[in-house]
Formats: C-alpha cells, structure tokens, sequence
C-alpha cells in the first residue's frame, strides 16, 4: 500500500505553484523557516499552528492539512483513512498543485 501525501509535500507544491521563496513562505505563514523546512522534508508532521499558518497563507482551511495529516499517519501505520473524510472546500489538488473551490 502506498502511503498517502504528507501534507509537508503538499504545501510545498502550493508554494511553488505561486512562486514563494522560502522567506516569502514564512512571512506568510508566520512560522520559522526551519521549521518549515522540517515540514517540507517530513521531519516535523504539521500541527494545529502550522496548519493555522498554512491557512492563512493560502485560504485552504486548517482542517484539510491537519485530515491530510492524519489520513498520512494512518497509512503509514496499515490503516488508511477513507478519502471522504478530507473536508471539502476550498482545498488544492495535490496532483496539480492548483487550489480550486469544491
């Protein structure tokens, strides 16, 4: 079974379809650029904070990269969230790295 997104990889295809450094990603979310770095890199897993950060640079909600999160960690441990239990919303697409409203 592969494991699904980590919502590190996620966002760091939403950042650079807009073209956001990693200086430019940090003053937007309002968190560390190392830490960033970690989450990008699947060192860190995202937070209730990242996510709020994640939120407030790109509008897709919260609650998406922290689901997207949790559906990650349950593959990861053989027990895979169903699909539908991402919100929907105004979420991106992970294959495009396009943010559309659902």
């Amino acid at each position: 079974m592969t494991p699904s997104i980590h919502p590190g990889k996620a966002f760091l295809g939403e950042l650079l379809a807009r073209n956001w450094n990693l200086a430019d990603t940090a003053q937007k979310t309002g968190l560390d650029p190392e830490l960033l770095t970690d989450v990008f890199m699947e060192v860190e897993d995202v937070t209730p904070e990242t996510a709020a950060g994640f939120e407030a640079a790109t509008g897709v909600e919260a609650a998406y990269w922290l689901r997207l999160q949790a559906q990650h960690n349950a593959t990861l441990d053989g027990n895979p969230l169903p699909t539908n239990m991402i919100p929907s919303g105004n979420t991106p697409d992970v294959a495009t790295c396009q943010t559309s409203p659902a």
